[in-house]
């Protein structure tokens, strides 16, 4: 499970990545207790390939709760 978060504040460009990506892999998207984008990769290959197709995305294995 990987959280999902954009990886810079630009308008229009990191926001259009994630819809992008969230879009492609739909059928791999949950959400979180804090209703946050999840990707359930299959597999740790899965995770390295999907990491090289969308680099203005950014995957983090754990989130910080304040």
């Amino acid at each position: 499970m990987f959280f999902i978060r954009q990886t810079a504040p630009a308008p229009g460009g990191a926001a259009a990545d994630v819809e992008a990506f969230m879009g492609k892999y739909r059928g791999q998207m949950a959400r979180d207790i804090d209703q946050a984008p999840v990707f359930l990769a299959k597999s740790s290959w899965e995770t390295g390939y999907v990491m090289e197709r969308f680099p203005k995305v950014a995957f983090t294995k754990t989130k910080e709760r304040g």
